[in-house]
């Protein structure tokens, strides 16, 4: 009987120091830094760290090209590259237009989060058109969708 109770105290010692490293370990993972933000596109899809397009639409609406990003952290992000709109905003079917590409400045803000995702919900163009300076600002809907993207000088852009 005692080597029956030795034994079973001493597996009982063993697996709490493991259960009570088990716990240590979740405590300390769950601790850890949260995951870099992302930004979506159109919808909830894949969302991407540092990519080289952000389309905001469909039929025709802007987006940013050959992003090169100098700056993405856990609170904002910083690219350059080229701001792709139609010439002509008007023109119609959008596949037959022809499209005009300024150079730009994104910036990325205002962190969310999307189930266990952290992602950008604010974006900015910054972009000089007919001799003069625009900033363009959007936001990501509920829905995930970019809304807004007003200019100062040209009205609504998307």
């Amino acid at each position: 009987m005692n080597k029956l109770t030795a034994l079973l105290t001493t597996g009982g010692m063993v697996l709490s120091t493991v259960l009570g490293s088990t716990a240590a370990f979740a405590q300390a993972a769950s601790a850890s830094p949260s995951r870099t933000p992302v930004v979506y596109e159109q919808g909830w899809n894949t969302g991407h760290v540092r990519p080289h397009v952000i389309g905001i639409g469909e039929g025709g609406s802007p987006g940013v090209i050959r992003l090169s990003w100098s700056h993405w952290t856990g609170s904002s992000a910083r690219a350059s590259g080229k701001l792709d709109m139609l010439r002509n905003p008007s023109c119609t079917p959008t596949a037959t237009c022809r499209y005009i590409k300024r150079p730009v400045v994104v910036r990325l803000s205002r962190v969310r989060q999307h189930g266990s995702n952290p992602y950008y919900s604010r974006m900015s163009w910054s972009f000089s058109a007919h001799g003069r300076h625009h900033v363009a600002r959007g936001h990501m809907n509920r829905r995930g969708w970019w809304r807004g993207f007003r200019s100062a000088h040209n009205g609504r852009m998307a």
